[in-house]
């Protein structure tokens, strides 16, 4: 299967993921929406909301998070997949340079 295929079929997947959480979110009828960094109320006391992204600019991943479990988390994720991006990227050139 052609790689250009494979890469739009993962965008694709990724859109059908995005916009299933968003209906879901949307026809949930005991959604409570707050605010990042607010506290919530819950049965054993104060919960605190915590998550984390991360930013690629060019090959520099800029990682945040509200906690040092989830930067470590996000942290072996981002290795994990530029791993993953240098080795096809590796294989796509060798391939290349063979076949013409």
């Amino acid at each position: 299967m052609n790689l250009i295929i494979v890469g739009i079929i993962l965008i694709l997947i990724g859109f059908l993921l995005i916009w299933s959480e968003i209906l879901k979110l949307i026809f949930k009828r005991d959604t409570c929406m707050i605010e990042p960094g607010r506290s919530e109320m819950s049965e054993g006391g104060m919960r605190e909301l915590k998550g984390g992204g991360v930013v690629m600019i060019g090959p520099i991943p800029i990682i945040f998070a509200s906690d040092k479990k989830y930067a470590i988390i996000l942290a072996i994720i981002t290795i994990i997949l530029m791993l993953t991006v240098a080795l096809l990227s590796a294989g796509v050139l060798y391939n290349v340079s063979h076949n013409g």
